[in-house]
């Protein structure tokens, strides 16, 4: 079983982030899953250094997500009458 920190993760990528999902569906094929943190955090503008193991992998995991959150756009659409305001 995973951390939920890391599934946290995965499911805000696949749901909200398509084209993160397509750049590391683009890495090759024996990406490693460092390689492909690596790649998420680059998208964040995260700097990684040195290996992640337990806590602190769970902890960049973390961090990334809200990343990736923060990173969301919302489009508000507000009808008035005779006018769409976004």
């Amino acid at each position: 079983m995973f951390p939920p920190e890391i599934l946290a993760l995965q499911e805000e990528i696949l749901r909200h982030h398509p084209k993160l999902m397509e750049q590391l569906n683009s890495l090759p094929p024996g990406a490693d899953e460092g390689e492909k943190l690596g790649e998420i955090a680059a998208w964040c503008g995260v700097q990684c250094d040195g290996m992640y193991v337990g806590k602190e992998l769970i902890g960049l995991c973390s961090l990334l997500y809200d990343k990736l959150v923060e990173s969301r756009q919302t489009i508000i659409t507000i009808n008035t009458p005779g006018k769409i305001i976004h």
